[in-house]
């Protein structure tokens, strides 16, 4: 072989090797560039997932809250009709007009709650200190809820002597609303409620139990979080709105307190949360 033959040869045998190492770097850089944009994909189809989780969970908040408040006011239409019968003693339509009263004071509770749950997803929530007398803020929201109580015949039974707290008490009676509203929701015919307030140094202790169907073990992690919704149907109960939960936890918070609760399936859930009684 000629020497112009060996330099052409060793010649190309270069160019080869480095067009292979070229190939090599190229195969290298779309190999990468294909992973990084596998994992764009993948976290714009997570996205895209939790926006659509987000999504149902709005609709079926919707769903829930409209419902609760067409029954809400079929209350208020069925007695306002009884009232308005003319063969009705002064009695029952005193009756009716309470029932009517506390039906639309629940109403109006459902609708402040609803608002507040959208405050306190943007952490837009302020509360406002007074000093007040728990006993006397949860005599008035029993009165609401008696008639709710009295249709699954719900016995509640309260423990709570006469003191004062200082707090947010139109807060604080949204978070004894909820808990109790809760408890008769979730309780079965013939159920009881107990409810116990004190003060012990200068914390609030409040805690609630009930013997309904209780919370399943795999949504005990979802309640108080925002749209969440207990599903107790298949126990014979019903279903949580969404509303108030997330924001009976954010209430607590701001009042520099902790909340928490025990269940057991089938058997009945305890709520309780405690407060300082001075800020």
């Amino acid at each position: 072989m000629s020497l112009y033959s060996k330099r052409t040869e060793n010649n190309n045998l270069k160019i080869l090797k480095k067009t292979d190492y070229e190939n090599q770097y190229l195969n290298e850089i779309l190999k990468n560039e294909i992973l990084i944009k596998d994992r764009k994909l993948k976290m714009l189809e997570r996205k895209i997932k939790q926006l659509q989780e987000s999504n149902l969970s709005k609709i079926q908040f919707i769903a829930n809250l409209s419902h609760e408040i067409k029954s809400t006011l079929n209350i208020v239409i069925g007695f306002s009709s009884l009232i308005a019968s003319e063969d009705i003693s002064k009695e029952k339509q005193i009756k009716f007009c309470q029932n009517t009263i506390n039906a639309s004071k629940q109403l109006l509770q459902t609708a402040e709650f609803t608002i507040d749950e959208a405050r306190a997803e943007t952490n837009n929530m302020e509360i406002k200190y007074i000093e007040f007398c728990p006993a006397e803020s949860l005599r008035e929201i029993i009165t609401i809820l008696e008639q709710q109580a009295l249709q699954k015949n719900i016995k509640i039974t309260v423990d709570c002597k006469k003191f004062l707290i200082n707090g947010d008490k139109r807060r604080l009676g949204q978070l004894f609303y909820n808990l109790i509203n809760n408890a008769i929701k979730f309780n079965k015919v013939g159920g009881s409620i107990k409810i116990c307030a004190s003060v012990s140094g200068n914390t609030f202790h409040f805690k609630i139990s009930d013997t309904g169907c209780g919370i399943d073990k795999n949504q005990r992690n979802e309640i108080f979080k925002f749209f969440s919704r207990i599903q107790s149907k298949s126990l014979g109960c019903d279903e949580c709105t969404g509303i108030g939960l997330s924001v009976c936890q954010k209430i607590v918070k701001l009042h520099k307190g902790n909340i928490n609760f025990s269940s057991e399936t089938g058997k009945g859930t305890c709520f309780w949360f405690d407060i300082p009684v001075s800020p």
